[in-house]
């Protein structure tokens, strides 16, 4: 019988765990919201928005997302490469 609720009781830690991260992502869209015209004129202007992102990924924060040419490769390797397009 455990079998069958296994499922259900993921899919409740799963929720459950949305929940209490829905208070932190609901203040991220506010602090976001009050920063859109910012935004907006920053990304009327490539160079400094390129500039900007470079500078906003290279902190400590997002170190744990940086990934390399092998890793692409051997992610590629995994899963399989994108089709080509043509034209």
């Amino acid at each position: 019988m455990r079998k069958e609720f296994d499922p259900m009781l993921a899919a409740a830690r799963q929720h459950a765990e949305l929940g209490e991260r829905w208070e932190r992502i609901e203040l991220a869209v506010q602090a976001l919201e009050t920063n859109r015209t910012e935004y907006e004129k920053l990304a009327k202007k490539p160079y400094e928005f390129l500039l900007r992102a470079e500078s906003l990924f290279a902190e400590e924060p997002f170190a744990d997302m940086r990934f390399s040419a092998a890793d692409v490769g051997r992610a590629f390797a995994t899963v399989g490469y994108p089709p080509r397009r043509h034209g």
